[in-house]
């Protein structure tokens, strides 16, 4: 059980990189970024975390594998817009929840 987590994990951090330099390569092309270390290595960032938040999330709700890399790589190739999306969803619930009591 473990090992496979281990390698389920692992196998969405690698298609959260190939997301991340995919968006990054895509984003110095369209000249939305200078280039440079920094860059990349924020698209990087965003792409694993996101990664490893649908990971985390296919776990809990026990969702197919395969089902988990393809939103990993899909939404870790714009990981930045899949963040405040998130963001979004999470203070709409949270102002929702407290506003009416946690009804």
């Amino acid at each position: 059980m473990v090992i496979i987590l281990i390698e389920e994990f692992a196998l969405v951090v690698g298609l959260s990189l190939v997301g991340g330099i995919g968006s990054y390569l895509q984003a110095v092309r369209d000249n939305k970024l200078a280039g440079g270390l920094l860059s990349f290595l924020t698209e990087i960032t965003l792409s694993i975390i996101v990664g490893l938040s649908i990971a985390y999330i296919g776990h809990a709700y026990e969702w197919n594998p395969a089902i988990v890399c393809a939103l990993a790589l899909i939404l870790s190739n714009n990981a930045a817009d899949t963040i405040s999306f998130i963001k979004t969803l999470m203070k709409d619930f949270v102002s929702k929840k407290f506003s009416k009591g946690g009804k």
